[in-house]
């Protein structure tokens, strides 16, 4: 089974930009003297992934059109 181009791509931004925006905050709650909390994380993770995401396939989806032009 074949992904399209625009899912894997949405995928691929969601995990990578998601887990290291999650972490990064993770890291300077933890910094500060908080402790670490999973539903913070996993908050961090899905919000800014699925935007990260959505983004990437926006961007995409303009490239695509300008090049047919």
């Amino acid at each position: 089974m074949e992904i399209k181009p625009t899912i894997k791509r949405f995928l691929i931004r969601f995990f990578i930009a998601g887990l290291l925006y999650a972490s990064f905050m993770a890291w300077f709650s933890y910094s500060e003297g908080d402790p670490f909390h999973i539903w913070r994380f996993l908050f961090n993770a899905i919000f800014f992934g699925g935007f990260m995401g959505a983004v990437g396939v926006w961007e995409q989806k303009a490239l695509l059109k300008y090049n047919k032009k």
